[in-house]
């Protein structure tokens, strides 16, 4: 399977990620405002291909704990960990998400104010250890 038959998969599961994390367009659902806005997340990871790419590649040797780590941060607090070694030196949220679910993990939608984030059972041993932290 190709990386970007996995970003239309995601999209799939999950139509309200973009660039931001998950963002809930503001017009009503089955409107035309709002297909345009779905079809614009999925055109909007796309563009980050190879974002998604490092990220999911960074991911991949990173240990999985049982259950969702919502001690460890965020999906934004941990791409602020990776963005130095990033070949562009900036990771989107949306597509740290994309590269994570790609690498294996599983998500839940974090309840902060926005909503755009996520976290993963991701090991912060694992993470640190790959940093060297």
């Amino acid at each position: 399977m190709t990386l970007f038959d996995n970003i239309n998969i995601i999209h799939t599961k999950y139509p309200t990620l973009n660039s931001d994390g998950f963002v809930v367009p503001s017009e009503p659902n089955n409107t035309q405002e709002y297909k345009k806005a779905i079809s614009k997340n999925h055109d909007d990871l796309i563009n980050q291909i190879d974002d998604i790419r490092f990220v999911s590649e960074w991911l991949k040797d990173i240990d999985k704990t049982r259950g969702i780590n919502t001690s460890f941060g965020s999906s934004y607090s941990i791409k602020r960990l990776l963005e130095p070694y990033s070949p562009k030196k900036h990771i989107s949220n949306g597509a740290f998400i994309a590269g994570a679910v790609i690498a294996g993990f599983k998500l839940i939608k974090a309840f902060d104010v926005q909503r755009s984030n996520a976290y993963f059972n991701m090991s912060q041993k694992s993470v640190k250890k790959k940093l060297s932290l």
